[in-house]
């Protein structure tokens, strides 16, 4: 899959895990659970 940075990507929110950085919240997402890239 070709994802570049400022790509909007949906993905199986349930799946994804959430992580705090420098208090900037990330997700953490497999591959296989990305939907769509626009």
């Amino acid at each position: 899959m070709n994802v570049k940075e400022g790509d909007t990507i949906y993905y199986d929110k349930v799946r994804a895990h959430t992580m705090l950085i420098e208090d900037e919240p990330y997700s953490i997402i497999n591959e296989n659970d990305v939907v769509v890239v626009l």
